[in-house]
């Protein structure tokens, strides 16, 4: 049939499995229709919403020709300038990240996740245009053999909860996952709620942006919400060499630590391995709550590979926290330099 996907509507079961594959192949609405006595009315609502399903409906009647009007004048439009995901897929994240990725014709930016490292299910990566590196001869692959060198991981973004330590959300349980791309505003942004092995649930919403006409500047906005407790977070906010020994980072930091004149922030110098090119980065960060400064306390932590700013505070239950992260690069290869 000549019909486009966005003029597709398909009505799935729950227990089928197909609603995930139905949002992913970009049908214009993904009914959900709960059956079977087996889970509550709500239950089997919410978790088709939670697999991605646009609307969920008890029976077939419910579809009324006004809804379907607004919905393809309204959200259709706006959904056709996106691509998300509406769970996590460990096993899908390496491609996720690169069908998600920024730019600006200076720097691209992996669509990973601001608060992974690198590792089997991540790569968190910033790629220079012009800034190459040969690849070692017992690394050689078919292909070139001179690789975009992965910059230093300014998007490093973690928390830890009182005296907690810093883990990875995803090593929680998630409580629902939305990972998606605005090609229109040229957003990137991930809604996820997490709970802990104590029980404390977080709502983290994070946004990240490449910018245009100052192609020197990223930024990322992340925002914390405590949903049922209060205490004492730590957002820490790092630039990180955190694959040191991969052929795409060969990186000898030259320089790091926190900038202490006008323009307060953390910085790291680093160099690369064959041609010396330098890579610059500096960041700045501004914790609010709404429109009004938080009053945290910052501390600076340095390891032999990363420079981190700690933004200590008291958060209280339902309250959202927005971290601003602002960001600078440059190279030596800069005629701005």
């Amino acid at each position: 049939m000549a019909v486009s996907p966005y003029e597709t509507i398909g009505l799935f079961s729950l227990h089928s499995g197909s609603i995930p594959s139905a949002r992913n192949a970009s049908l214009g609405l993904v009914v959900g229709i709960p059956q079977g006595t087996t889970c509550s009315s709500q239950s089997c609502i919410d978790q088709s919403l939670k697999l991605g399903a646009d609307e969920v409906v008890t029976d077939i009647g419910q579809l009324q020709e006004p809804a379907l009007y607004t919905w393809y004048q309204t959200r259709v439009k706006e959904y056709s300038w996106m691509i998300s995901y509406s769970s996590y897929a460990p096993e899908m994240e390496l491609h996720r990240e690169v069908l998600t990725c920024m730019g600006n014709g200076y720097l691209g930016i992996r669509g990973c996740f601001e608060g992974e490292r690198a590792s089997s299910e991540h790569c968190p990566g910033t790629f220079i245009a012009g800034v190459f590196e040969p690849i070692p001869e017992e690394a050689y692959v078919k292909g070139p053999r001179d690789l975009l060198v992965r910059c230093p991981n300014w998007c490093l973004v973690e928390f830890a909860i009182d005296d907690g330590s810093f883990e990875s959300v995803f090593s929680g349980q998630i409580l629902s996952y939305e990972h998606s791309l605005d090609f229109r505003s040229a957003v990137m942004s991930r809604t996820i709620v997490v709970r802990n092995k104590q029980g404390q649930d977080t709502q983290l919403v994070t946004r990240q942006v490449a910018s245009m006409p100052s192609y020197h500047v990223c930024a990322i906005e992340y925002t914390l919400t405590p949903l049922n407790y209060s205490g004492k977070v730590t957002i820490r906010s790092s630039i990180a060499v955190d694959d040191p020994q991969s052929v795409l980072q060969p990186l000898n930091i030259l320089e790091m630590g926190r900038k202490e004149h006008a323009e307060k922030g953390i910085y790291m110098v680093a160099q690369t391995a064959v041609h010396k090119t330098m890579i610059v980065l500096h960041a700045t960060h501004n914790l609010m709550m709404g429109a009004h400064q938080v009053m945290d306390s910052v501390t600076v932590e340095t390891t032999p590979t990363s420079v981190a700013e700690n933004h200590i505070f008291s958060a209280r239950e339902g309250t959202p926290y927005t971290l601003h992260k602002v960001v600078s690069i440059f190279t030596s290869r800069d005629s701005e330099c």
